[in-house]
């Protein structure tokens, strides 16, 4: 497709397209992105980017100069491209944080970047107005928080375009009637989330449903009639000023700015409680790692291998590694030897480890991202995804690639096991079964969702996904060929992150957003689903699988778990 940015032609290809969206596509090159739109008559005002023009903050990424086709016609914008972030909501569940080793002051930091950039397009007399979740990138670093979607704001001459319903006010006065205080609402609940994980609206109560209802009364999380999965973080990680403030907003009414100074911040100590079992769960501890303040970030287990990582520590079999460090974030094993294989990515430098004998592996390939699966590493650069080899070789260990796939390298996510990349609004995913083997298959039940997360083991593939401002969790189970495949769709959920795992008997064992275990069969077309509520489940337990049996993590304990038989 050819474009012209004042007057100078532009050439976008498939290997520039970054999405799709519900107004048009999104092609980058360099630091530029380039916004077309399926239908220009639906094109933001040119008037319209003039008045965003006055925003000079550089975390929001506003529309910069106009695009025409060659007739002169305008057809989309310009802007600033971000590469590599996540979605903010990303951040939200537990799981993520904690294996991405985002702490409470790395939030805070964040919720006051978001703050601050509201505040900057209030100063210049503009809206944000649909301040939700969708329309913020977070980088890779955890420490840059951009703006996006800002051609919806509401400037002088122009109303604004749209409004998420999990952010609207029930109290605004008027469909119409936004205000920097309707601004400070939505901050409130997208900030919260981030905080602790969860919508302040959201949870149970025994009599009030939904956001309406919920919001209307007043009736948050802080109500003691609301009950929460533990798997959110409780109130006590956010720090003082917002948490009295949260109180005011969500609780008694008010409308007030954010506070400006935050009073204590609080580092989140993890349940330092002893695991045992109850009446319906055998539980074993298999051992503890580092002192009662660490908690386990990562367990990686392969035949009679296992790998646990904390906050600043590697074991292998309960040895302690000292090469291996908290940049672990990977690993794989040796086909033969079963060597373990750490892999590191510090300061954008790629490097792999050999946990078991400690040496450093001579690696030359630099990924811009990678994912792990079943004792496997893959590798994304540019536009290919390359199977890491390990191959033992006398007592050494030495890697090597080869090609698994092509994909767009702009519009390609990896995530445990699979790739979803969106093929110029086609969704495809990628699943790598076993070593040499990559099955591809379009998947139209996923069209119209934004991923947040996704997994696949052993047959068993789950997404979360967004639509609408609503997020469903969708199971996929396939046959032994990865031909065919049956889906369950699970609505409206609080999103937790995908906890679960697939047992050597062909047993899916799930954590779900509940707290409550869902047993099922892998193979398609088996109905059965048995689930299991137990007052030990939640919080930061981790499911995995050890010797091919269920087994967890929690705080710095791993244990093993087994359904009691009944009587």
């Amino acid at each position: 497709m050819q474009v012209y940015v004042q007057g100078q032609s532009v050439r976008l290809d498939k290997q520039h397209y970054l999405g799709q969206g519900g107004e048009g596509s999104v092609y980058a090159r360099g630091d530029t992105a380039y916004k077309i739109y399926s239908d220009p008559r639906k094109m933001i005002p040119v008037g319209k980017i003039q008045e965003l023009s006055v925003i000079k903050d550089k975390r929001i990424v506003k529309p910069e100069r106009v695009i025409t086709n060659k007739g002169g016609s305008p057809i989309g914008y310009t802007m600033h491209c971000v590469r590599d972030g996540f979605a903010l909501c990303q951040l939200f569940p537990r799981a993520f944080k904690e294996r991405n080793q985002i702490d409470s002051k790395t939030i805070t930091h964040l919720v006051r970047e978001l703050q601050e950039g509201v505040t900057h397009v209030h100063q210049s007399n503009i809206l944000i107005v649909d301040l939700n979740e969708m329309n913020f990138l977070v980088g890779k670093g955890f420490s840059a928080l951009y703006f996006i979607d800002a051609d919806s704001y509401q400037t002088h001459n122009f109303p604004a375009t749209a409004l998420m319903e999990s952010i609207r006010d029930r109290h605004m006065k008027g469909s119409h009637a936004f205000t920097t205080l309707t601004d400070w609402f939505a901050f409130g609940i997208v900030s919260f989330q981030m905080f602790c994980g969860i919508h302040p609206f959201k949870g149970k109560h025994p009599t009030l449903k939904g956001f309406d209802e919920r919001m209307r009364a007043n009736v948050s999380v802080f109500n003691s009639s609301v009950s929460v999965p533990r798997a959110a973080y409780p109130v006590t990680v956010i720090p003082t000023a917002y948490r009295d403030w949260y109180r005011a907003v969500f609780e008694d009414g008010k409308r007030v700015p954010p506070p400006e100074q935050l009073g204590t911040v609080t580092v989140f100590v993890p349940d330092l409680r002893r695991i045992t079992g109850t009446n319906l769960l055998e539980i074993t501890e298999v051992g503890s790692y580092g002192g009662k303040q660490d908690t386990i970030r990562r367990v990686w287990c392969f035949g009679q291998q296992s790998v646990v990582a904390s906050a600043d520590s590697v074991w292998l079999n309960d040895h302690a590694i000292p090469g291996g460090t908290s940049a672990t974030t990977a690993v794989a094993f040796s086909p033969r030897r079963n060597k373990a294989v750490g892999i590191t990515k510090v300061n954008e430098v790629t490097s792999l480890y050999n946990l078991t004998d400690r040496v450093a592996i001579p690696f030359q390939l630099q990924p811009t991202d990678f994912m792990e699966y079943d004792g496997r590493v893959y590798l994304k650069v540019l536009g290919n995804v390359h199977e890491l080899i390990l191959t033992d070789a006398g007592t050494q260990v030495v890697a090597s690639t080869k090609l698994a796939a092509a994909v767009l390298e702009n519009a390609t996510q990896l995530f445990p096991g699979v790739l979803i990349q969106n093929m110029l609004g086609s969704i495809q995913v990628s699943m790598f079964p076993k070593s040499g083997t990559t099955v591809q298959i379009e998947m139209q039940e996923l069209s119209g969702y934004r991923v947040m997360d996704a997994r696949y083991d052993r047959g068993v593939l789950m997404v979360i996904g967004e639509r609408k401002g609503r997020y469903d969790r969708l199971v996929f189970r396939f046959d032994s060929l990865h031909q065919s495949y049956d889906r369950r769709r699970v609505k409206d959920i609080t999103p937790a992150g995908l906890n679960f795992i697939t047992l050597d008997s062909g047993v899916v064992v799930c954590l779900n957003e509940e707290d409550k275990l869902e047993v099922f069969r892998r193979e398609k077309d088996q109905p059965k689903i048995n689930y299991v509520e137990d007052p030990t489940l939640g919080g930061d337990m981790a499911l995995v699988r050890l010797n091919g049996q269920l087994a967890f993590s929690q705080g710095n304990g791993l244990y093993r778990m087994q359904l009691k038989k009944k009587a």
